[in-house]
Parts: C-alpha cells; structure tokens; sequence
C-alpha cells in the first residue's frame, strides 16, 4: 500500500500521500533524486518537516 500521512499541515488534507506533499510545494520526485538539500529546506519553510 502507499504510505499515507496524518494530515498535510501547509493544506490540511486528511492522509496526504508523499506525492501530495510534494505538489502541495510545488516540488517533483526527481528534485528528491537531485536536489535533496534543496527539498529539505522547502519543506522546513513549509513546516512539513514533521511528515518527513
């Protein structure tokens, strides 16, 4: 199964999903592959670090 969150804190969506988060950003899987440090900040600045 795909792993589901509690809630998406910058929407609050009930059971995001990962590729929620990262939309919710506007963010793609390969800045993951790429740029790590770059998504680690984004999400900080998002306050979605706690779902990470």
């Amino acid at each position: 199964g795909d792993k589901k969150f509690n809630i998406c804190t910058k929407c609050n969506m009930i059971e995001a999903t990962p590729q929620h988060l990262l939309d919710c950003v506007a963010l793609v899987y390969d800045d993951l592959l790429k740029r790590l440090d770059f998504v680690l900040k984004v999400m900080k600045e998002n306050d979605l670090m706690d779902l990470i």
